[in-house]
């Protein structure tokens, strides 16, 4: 909205009519005659409404320039408490001290072009609301007809909770249209995914993830400011974050957060309050986090440390990390997290946080994770589960070994602190809490009369996201295919998947299917085993007779 930039001109335009008044007095016409204008905003955005209160009236020039002259209190203010107020004013009062009606003040104002804004906050409190033009909605902004020429003062009278208030010193001396340039504060939430290789808000950062339950998950909160011109239109400005974490994230402490003001740490400056949410029942549902400004007023901090918009308007980023926990979701509806910002939205008045205030719409990331389940089978009758097989479970790229508690994955670890993994009676091993990734599986120990496969068998889990940047709608928009492939034989080795193993998917959980064959058996007693024994005893004997048959002779030959 513009706001500085065409105060000053509008003051100028006072200025230049003040120094033309003698000359063109005399081609003056009355502003209350049948002559009337229409002021014409545009503006794209639906929802508001604006009031034109008429501040100074006069005489206008019938000259192409049409300046002012005889100036008096217009019928939108009221004129002496105006006066009052503007020599009480403590910035700008030593300006107006001397003046004794609407005509010194435009004369003073002429003279001192930058206090317009400041003596425009002075006549919003100061406003004849009887006499107040109400706005019409017009095709891409809004309208209002049948002015009497002079200076007037528009606001916002309502806006959508988004929106910011705007505020205006304008002449109007002939139809005149003002454009609203739209600028309040946004903010957007961020989530690291590693697979991802934008870096539109820090490599890494975008609106979907997935990760193991148990790691730390980092969050970026960016927030924007309104512009240079409008910043300095307020006094003070609340700007106040409202993050949440769904029950799937453990809460963070207020150690684990960053807060910046462009590149500038100004973490110390913010109050960080975290609470738990609660249900109806009692139960916890998530976590509220707050990140504000201490004094409620960002534009104090800025000052404190010299942070300032001369080459660019900085943005207000918050870094933190939370852990997904025990209770995060498995596939959809994800772990989703939200953010909104609270700002102050009228220059016409100080906010505080309790009042003349206006919300951003949500901004939201989600968060995933996965099942990944082992299944043992004997390989002659796969609907034969097999308890008691054992494995371990290593990520391929770290060469790191999983920790896994009552089915929950926590972490991943050296060899001498893997988690032995074992088949229950179902012949099944549940691992909740997995990412994408590739990893070794390897049977450690056969059930009971099975024969130990001699190789692991590398396992790749991948679902795809969907990382643009622009949904923000249900998690199904978010995350797509999920798949598990099977490499085994291993590089050098001679086993084949299909022969001993196979993977397959159903929803966002992935199984492995091991087959075990049985050992070989010794023969049964009583079977061909026996008759074996049979012939070799009989053997035996009948070489013993021929040893003592053989003696017997070699004795008689003596």
């Amino acid at each position: 909205m513009k706001k500085s930039k065409r105060i000053a001109s509008t003051a100028a335009a006072v200025l230049m009519a003040v120094s033309m008044a003698a000359a063109t007095s005399a081609m003056s016409v009355s502003a209350a005659a049948a002559t009337s204008y229409t002021l014409t905003i545009t503006d794209a955005r639906t929802g508001h409404e604006y009031n034109a209160y008429q501040v100074f009236d006069g005489d206008v020039s019938a000259e192409a320039t049409k300046s002012m002259t005889n100036v008096i209190w217009g019928n939108g203010v009221n004129g002496e408490n105006l006066l009052t107020a503007l020599k009480a004013d403590a910035k700008i009062g030593s300006t107006f001290a001397a003046c004794n009606s609407a005509q010194d003040v435009y004369n003073a104002l002429a003279e001192h072009t930058e206090l317009v804004d400041a003596f425009a906050k002075v006549v919003s409190a100061n406003l004849n609301e009887i006499n107040a033009a109400s706005s019409t909605t017009a095709t891409g902004g809004y309208e209002f007809t049948n002015l009497d020429g002079g200076y007037y003062f528009v606001k916002d009278k309502t806006v959508p909770e988004a929106d910011a208030y705007s505020k205006y010193m304008l002449k109007v001396v002939k139809n005149t249209t003002v454009s609203v340039k739209a600028d309040q504060p946004k903010v957007e939430k961020k989530v690291y995914e590693e697979d991802y290789t934008g870096d539109e808000y820090g490599t890494g950062y975008n609106d979907v993830a997935d990760h193991f339950i148990g790691e730390s998950v980092p969050f970026k909160l960016i927030g924007t400011l309104p512009s240079a011109e409008q910043f300095a239109a307020y006094d003070s400005y609340y700007y106040e974050f409202n993050d949440t974490l769904d029950a799937g994230f453990k809460a963070p402490a207020a150690g684990d957060f960053t807060v910046k003001i462009g590149d500038t740490v100004v973490t110390e400056n913010f109050d960080i309050d975290i609470s738990n949410l609660i249900d109806a029942s009692g139960n916890s549902i998530g976590t509220s986090i707050s990140i504000k400004p201490k004094g409620n007023d960002i534009k104090k901090i800025m000052t404190d440390k010299s942070i300032d918009f001369s080459t660019a308007t900085p943005k207000v980023t918050v870094d933190y990390k939370a852990v997904l926990d025990d209770d995060a979701v498995i596939g959809l509806d994800g772990n989703e997290n939200k953010v909104d910002l609270k700002f102050s939205n009228n220059p016409n008045a100080t906010g505080d946080g309790t009042n003349n205030t206006g919300k951003t719409p949500e901004d939201k990331v989600i968060v995933f994770t996965y099942e990944f389940d082992t299944l043992k089978v004997d390989s002659a009758d796969d609907t034969k589960k097999l308890q008691g097989a054992e494995f371990t479970l290593q990520d391929k790229a770290t060469g790191k070994f999983a920790k896994v508690v009552n089915g929950i994955f926590q972490g991943w670890v050296d060899a001498a602190e893997a988690s032995t993994l074992t088949t229950d009676e179902n012949g099944l091993i549940a691992i909740k809490g997995m990412e994408g990734g590739t990893y070794i599986v390897k049977e450690t120990k056969a059930p009971t009369d099975y024969n130990l496969p001699s190789e692991p068998f590398e396992i790749t889990l991948k679902a795809t996201k969907i990382m643009s940047q622009d949904w923000n709608t249900t998690a199904s928009d978010a995350l797509g295919e999920f798949s598990a492939t099977i490499a085994n034989p291993l590089p050098n080795t001679s086993n084949t998947a299909t022969d001993n193993a196979k993977v397959s998917v159903d929803g966002y959980t992935a199984t492995l299917t091991v087959k075990n064959t049985k050992g070989a058996e010794l023969p049964e007693t009583g079977g061909i085993g026996t008759k074996l024994f049979y012939v070799g005893g009989g053997a035996l004997v009948l070489a013993s007779a021929v040893i003592l048959v053989s003696k017997k002779r070699a004795k008689d030959a003596e």
